[in-house]
């Protein structure tokens, strides 16, 4: 009986030390963690290196190694020359360009656990001066599309953490999509009526704002599909009048500049490929345009030239493909992204 006693004080007594040391194992990471959504992944170091082009086509801008675990980097395509952006113990994830400008969403300190925060900046290309854009308290800011010169489309999401017996045990909410206007620094968060932006991936936004690309999960395979909104995407409550399914082993769409077409992703699992194929949205004729060995990401459309990511196991490099001439050429090896500058 007595045992018993003190065995349940020692439990009683452990569970109020877990409480006070709550807000010390939130700021040092001490805890173990248990995460709820697909949207966090331990380890930062595993994340994958994110790119984007400028709307010339003669830039690249990228995250690669550096003092953070990820820092920017600028590609010249034509003198292949590499400079560095930033310099920050920060960790650069997801980059874009708007205007002259870019968007990044970044770490502000070395992360070592799931509370920490991804806030957006603004970084000029000309110079690197950054400028904080939000300033959100455990908070995810991620999915970055531009949709002018001076606005975005993202998403925020909440981190919210609650006192288990084994440690803190993480759950992010629901993402939320919001526009910011670079220019005041607004942010308004976008209306829907009769479905979600999260029910499928979004791909890519028509510069009307009233068609949306987006990837959805059939089973075991990805399907692209083409949804008609009732009025722009916005501020303005909006409403999907029509969804068209557009492949059958699709995904990671990007739409032409000229909006008559758009690239994506087929994978070709048994055989450990993927194709870049073209569909054309009116005939819906669908073209192969390239096929390679490894998982193929992150298409974007410049000119003449699609670049995208390779991947096999670890490795991940950046090439270009020349839709005239049809020639592939390397532009970032594994060994570029993981030391930038060489030495």
């Amino acid at each position: 009986m007595v045992r018993s006693f003190l065995v349940m004080l020692a439990v009683i007594g452990m569970f109020l030390l877990l409480l006070m040391l709550t807000p010390l194992a939130e700021r040092v990471g001490i805890t173990l963690y248990l995460l709820k959504t697909s949207h966090y992944r331990k380890g930062w170091e595993s994340q994958p290196y994110t790119y984007d082009v400028s709307s010339s086509g003669d830039t690249v801008v990228f995250t690669g190694g550096g003092a953070g675990g990820r820092d920017l980097y600028l590609l010249d395509t034509s003198a292949r020359q590499v400079r560095r952006l930033t310099k920050s113990e920060g960790f650069e994830h997801e980059v874009c360009f708007l205007g002259d400008y870019l968007v990044v969403t970044s770490v502000a300190e070395k992360p070592n656990h799931p509370l920490t925060s991804k806030n957006l900046y603004l970084v000029d290309v000309r110079n690197g001066a950054v400028h904080r854009l939000t300033d959100d308290y455990r908070t995810y800011h991620s999915d970055l599309f531009p949709i002018s010169s001076y606005e975005l489309l993202f998403t925020r999401m909440r981190i919210d953490y609650s006192v288990k017996p084994w440690g803190l045990e993480v759950e992010g909410s629901d993402p939320r999509w919001y526009i910011l206007d670079i220019r005041s620094g607004a942010t308004e968060q976008v209306q829907t009526q009769n479905f979600d932006l999260n029910d499928a991936f979004l791909n890519g936004i028509f510069r009307d704002r009233r068609r949306i690309i987006q990837t959805s999960i059939i089973g075991d395979r990805y399907d692209l599909f083409l949804r008609y909104l009732s009025v722009p995407v916005g501020t303005l409550p909006t409403r999907s009048n029509r969804t068209v399914r557009l492949t059958r082993n699709g995904r990671d769409a990007v739409i032409a500049p000229d909006e008559r077409s758009i690239y994506y992703v087929s994978d070709h699992s048994a055989e450990g490929q993927s194709s870049i194929m073209q569909l054309d949205l009116t005939s819906r004729r669908v073209t192969p345009v390239l096929l390679r060995d490894g998982f193929i990401t992150s298409l974007r459309v410049r000119g003449q030239w699609i670049f995208f990511l390779q991947s096999s196991g670890t490795d991940i490099s950046l090439w270009r493909l020349n839709l005239r001439s049809k020639t592939v050429e390397q532009l970032l090896s594994p060994a570029r992204f993981a030391n930038p500058l060489g030495g």
